[in-house]
């Protein structure tokens, strides 16, 4: 597998002052052929005006160009079923804040081809609990509500399961969920320590516990788009048939004119922490408070690196910004952001602190094994117009 030059050391930075309107020098990047691939959904049965019911991983942006999409089966009871929750947020319902909805997760548990939904409530890490649904009879049908405090959940791939993975502080636990007869069976795999003190002392990974088995992915309850998208998420990831890639408009300086020239955008956020957005001019995504609170300018932007992220043989633009005046080249990112044409937009959707090492030439997010754990995490992002959610691959993925 081929990669393209990401430039994490973030050398050669520029800045761009806040809505200056400054030409930054253009990065000159190597052009080359593409052929496109396409991919569908499946249980779609309308499609309507344009509208922000919900669906949108985004709701903050103005003027959307989107279409609203009614769901059958499954994902609409899920849907269904989240948004209630949500309205019960604004309603008060949900009095205690350990029993309020903040994530969830979606896995087909027993590999029976229907998914089942994993709602996470409460206030903070130390008393989230997730209550899991599964379809039945044409609705979301309750099993049971499990403890995920400190929890991650882990796809357990061809087999019925889903892992549980207590990691906190010196604890390192491993269960196995099953799921037979509408009933959930625990068992413990493995019940170990970590040394906090010694940077040798690692937990454990999913993949040791059980080979194949990798973090998922978990969504905040305003984004249904991992829902409406189950399909594609849970195959092998969508990548190009052919192994040559295009730019938009076949110009490789698409991208960097457009931030050499301020041109306008469309950014979107993949949390509801962003503030509203829209149709910018480039150089404001640097500006104060402009998409998110607390970063302070000068922000500066590293080399622009190029990905074909949805298969389709063209590539994306993704850059890295680095705010409140802290340029190092070993510093953490704090932004995030991939631009991409689609019908005449240009849309740039941003992502707050990204973990990722490196990206691959063919979409695949890739963060390295570290101090702390031998686990690499593959990651790929998924968009439309002002939907974009992340989700977790398997580390087979990529070899």
């Amino acid at each position: 597998m081929r990669s393209k030059a990401i430039g994490f050391a973030l050398a050669a930075m520029f800045t761009l002052s806040a809505c200056s309107g400054e030409s930054a020098p253009a990065i000159d990047p190597t052009s080359t052929d593409a052929k496109a691939t396409e991919a569908a959904s499946s249980d779609v049965t309308t499609t309507e005006a344009a509208s922000t019911d919900g669906n949108s991983a985004v709701t903050n942006t103005e003027n959307a160009d989107t279409a609203a999409v009614s769901y059958s089966g499954y994902k609409k009871a899920y849907i269904d079923l989240i948004k209630s929750e949500n309205e019960k947020i604004q309603t008060e319902e949900q009095l205690s804040a350990d029993d309020t909805i903040s994530y969830y997760r979606i896995y087909d548990i027993d590999k029976n081809g229907t998914p089942e939904l994993f709602i996470e409530y409460g206030s903070s890490e130390d008393v989230f609990h997730s209550k899991i649904y599964t379809y039945e009879d044409d609705a979301a049908k309750f099993i049971e509500d499990i403890n995920t405090a400190f929890t991650s959940l882990c796809a357990i791939p061809g087999e019925n399961g889903v892992l549980l993975h207590l990691a906190y502080l010196e604890e390192d636990d491993y269960s196995k969920l099953t799921l037979e007869g509408g009933k959930i069976t625990s068992e413990s795999l493995y019940e170990g320590t970590v040394d906090t003190e010694d940077e040798s002392s690692k937990y454990k990974i999913p993949d040791e516990i059980i080979p194949g088995s990798y973090y998922l992915t978990s969504y905040e309850s305003k984004n249904t788009y991992p829902i409406e998208m189950y399909e594609v998420i849970s195959s092998d990831p969508v990548t190009a048939d052919s192994k040559e890639y295009a730019y938009p408009d076949n110009d490789p300086n698409f991208f960097t004119d457009i931030i050499a020239n301020d041109g306008t955008v469309n950014a979107v956020a993949d949390e509801e922490y962003f503030y509203a957005t829209g149709k910018i001019p480039f150089s404001k995504l640097l500006s104060d408070g402009v998409t998110y609170e607390y970063i302070e300018t000068p922000m500066t932007i590293g080399d622009i690196s190029y990905a074909d992220l949805n298969g389709d043989g063209v590539y994306e633009g993704i850059f890295y910004l680095k705010g409140n005046g802290n340029d190092s080249p070993t510093a953490r990112p704090a932004f995030r952001g991939i631009m991409s044409k689609q019908d005449d937009v240009v849309y740039v959707y941003l992502t707050l602190y990204p973990n990722e090492d490196r990206v691959t030439e063919d979409g695949f997010f890739v963060t390295d094994p570290n101090k702390h754990s031998n686990n690499r995490l593959v990651e790929r992002v998924l968009f439309d117009k002002e939907k974009i959610m992340k989700y977790s691959v398997s580390s087979d993925s990529i070899k």
